[in-house]
């Protein structure tokens, strides 16, 4: 039930007016949420009393019992058991649950949800046949009160006024037709305010809070299943909080493993004492298809079974989305093109420095999103392996220092916030969660010969070996120029060969064909000497890939230098 500012309809007649009960507390401000058999309405909680004159605002979500069925029932008592479990300050808050029958009083029971969970549609009062209740099922929560990060960025991302003549020459520097689709989702960009987009630092400390929350969630035996933009509400004094657990599920914990020494007996003791345990993110614990297209992990388009790790995927979607101002990874006009390209796992690399929207990403973020979109999901990070890298623990820490100092959230809140951030920055920090590279990785090239007369593109073949320690660079025979887009590859024996170790690389960044004498498929590779080497790959699908490896590289490489290994 998402929201919105739209009126009720004649769809749900019968979730559009609170029982008597619930009348009496609340008052009814505006509708904010519709579903086919519920309502979701901002109210006023009147018998809240914290010694001032502050009013409380509450969401108080009303459903038609009758006209829920037996699969929506049980919907309606996850959201219910998910949300009075998952207590964080980055979680909305669960406030009560009640059930009522119009013509009876009010049965709020842990005995009466657990009857309706069943398909009870009898009265909740003992006793023989009766006509169906009329009742309603509520659910009571905070409210977030700047709206939801879906919200915001369209926001930010609404064009600004340009000039009619700056238009027109605008137009005529339009991309051309060979732009990625990133490009083509940006082709109003400059019609958007550049200073409109986050910058990394926003875009972290708000991607640690979501993660704060997906890590309770996910240590508390809970699937959300429906990580996105729409879900994730934004409160006026800074806090984000993740919520609509209307698809959430509980699921059982794997039994332990057989290992039954001393140690081993201690520490599981020791474990439970402090936290319930956290089962792997790849472990398979759902199967049921369901969530938002567009932030579906491959697996669940396989119609495989699923688990923790495909809500890591729809986490990674809502870190593309901020660094992009609402740019998806993965688009298509059908669900089966769509389908098909998130089970490619391909996607258009976040934009390089110097590029439009540059800003809102660095190295850090772009390994990440590597990390969470990985289409493997034994390979993408657990919550608690996210918090083990140690780019994520540097924006925690930062976050932690900006939260102290800032007055608006409650003293209560934040002592409980700090709480929980300082249990994720005790975690020991793990050099293994660095980018999954290829033991080799390797394709036909062009590169660009500035010195040569005249100015020339020669065929080389490009490997990055040793699992992206180093990328050679073999100069091979040229054959004539072909007409087509890329020569035939050609098969003689390298004539030259020159290797670069991967910590003398700076950065890598896709060009334009715009920029590019009108080719498309070429990137740049600087090094840290200043040397900047353009190639061309042989398709747009292999650029991404060269852009994406090479990166991966280069940030590995970064941190076993850092770390003096």
């Amino acid at each position: 039930m998402g929201a919105s500012s739209a009126t009720p309809n004649s769809t749900n007649i019968a979730a559009q007016q609170l029982p008597p009960s619930a009348r009496q507390r609340y008052t009814r401000v505006r509708v904010i949420g519709q579903g086919a058999n519920g309502t979701a309405w901002l109210c006023t909680d009147n018998n809240f009393n914290n010694g001032t004159s502050t009013q409380r605002y509450v969401v108080v979500k009303c459903f038609a019992v009758p006209q829920i069925s037996s699969q929506g029932r049980n919907l309606i008592q996850n959201e219910i058991t998910c949300l009075s479990t998952a207590r964080h300050p980055n979680i909305i808050s669960f406030y009560e649950a009640s059930l009522e029958d119009v013509s009876n009083p009010p049965h709020g029971s842990a005995e009466a949800m657990a009857m309706l969970a069943e398909g009870y549609s009898g009265p909740l009062s003992a006793g023989g046949p009766a006509p169906p209740v009329l009742g309603k099922q509520l659910i009571v929560m905070e409210f977030a009160d700047a709206g939801d990060l879906r919200r915001i960025v369209k926001l930010r991302r609404k064009p600004i006024i340009i000039p009619a003549q700056q238009q027109q020459d605008q137009q005529q520097e339009s991309l051309p037709q060979q732009s990625s689709p990133l490009q083509q989702q940006l082709q109003p960009r400059y019609a958007i305010d550049p200073n409109a987009f986050f910058t990394a630092r926003d875009v972290m400390f708000l991607f640690v809070q979501i993660a704060m929350a997906l890590h309770h969630c996910h240590i508390n035996s809970i699937l959300h299943r429906d990580i996105k933009t729409a879900n994730i509400m934004m409160c006026s004094n800074g806090l984000v909080k993740l919520g609509d657990f209307g698809l959430s599920r509980r699921y059982e914990k794997p039994p332990a493993a057989s290992d039954t020494s001393p140690a081993s007996t201690q520490n599981e003791s020791n474990q439970q004492q402090h936290q319930p345990l956290d089962v792997s993110s790849a472990t398979s614990i759902a199967q049921t298809f369901c969530g938002t297209p567009c932030y579906l992990a491959p697996e669940l388009w396989k119609g495989q079974k699923y688990g923790k790790s495909a809500d890591i995927w729809g986490l990674g979607i809502v870190l593309y989305e901020m660094v992009t101002l609402g740019c998806r990874p993965f688009n298509g006009d059908s669900v089966h093109v769509l389908a098909n390209r998130i089970v490619s796992g391909v996607y258009d690399p976040l934009p390089g420095q110097g590029e439009f929207g540059s800003n809102s990403v660095d190295d850090g973020i772009r390994t990440l999103v590597g990390q969470l979109l990985d289409v493997d999901p034994a390979r993408r990070p657990s919550t608690s392996a996210i918090f083990q890298i140690p780019y994520v623990r540097k924006c925690l820490t930062e976050l932690s220092i900006a939260m102290k100092k800032n007055p608006a959230v409650p003293p209560e809140t934040l002592s409980a916030w700090q709480h929980e951030a300082n249990k994720l920055l005790q975690l020991p920090v793990q050099l293994a969660q660095l980018p999954v590279l290829p033991e080799t990785h390797g394709g036909f090239v062009r590169r660009y010969v500035a010195s040569a007369l005249p100015a020339q593109w020669i065929v080389h073949e490009l490997r990055l070996v040793r699992w992206g320690a180093a990328l050679v660079l073999a100069t091979v025979v040229q054959q004539p120029p072909a007409v087509n887009y890329f020569p035939s590859p050609p098969q003689p024996e390298p004539q030259q060969t020159k290797e670069i170790p991967t910590h003398q690389l700076n950065s890598v960044m896709v060009i334009p064909a715009e920029s590019s004498f009108g080719i498309p498929g070429v990137f740049a590779v600087t090094t840290n000497d200043g040397r900047c080497t353009w190639f061309q790959a042989q398709s747009d699908l292999e650029q991404k890939q060269w852009v994406r490896l090479l990166r991966n590289a280069i940030t590995a490489a970064s941190a076993l230098s850092a770390s003096g290994k």
